[in-house]
């Protein structure tokens, strides 16, 4: 792997994944719980630009009806994530191949 992934401002691993995701709960997200873990883990994004970019990298997947909870599960074939923005992330499969956007 060629990527430096310390240029990476924010590094999540499943279990990174997991704990976001738990957070998309109704109750979290409408007692501001959600939007505090995001600020205070990954400043500057949002909740719903952060799923976002997860779903559209193919690293989140949603949960089939939407009273699930957790609404999305980390990709079983991630090893980890690294982000700076919506345009400039890599993601680490758990074959050693590197997907960088």
């Amino acid at each position: 792997m060629d990527v430096d992934l310390a240029a990476y401002a924010h590094h999540l691993d499943p279990d990174d994944l997991r704990r976001l995701f738990h957070h998309g709960h109704w109750i979290p997200v409408l007692r501001g719980i959600t939007q505090a873990y995001v600020e205070r883990h990954y400043p500057g994004w949002s909740w719903n630009t952060l799923t976002a970019v997860l779903e559209g990298a193919g690293v989140a997947h949603r949960l089939g009806t939407r009273n699930m909870h957790p609404h999305y599960v980390p990709d079983r074939f991630v090893e980890s994530v690294h982000l700076n923005s919506p345009d400039d992330l890599c993601i680490v499969w758990i074959d050693g191949s590197v997907t960088v956007r």
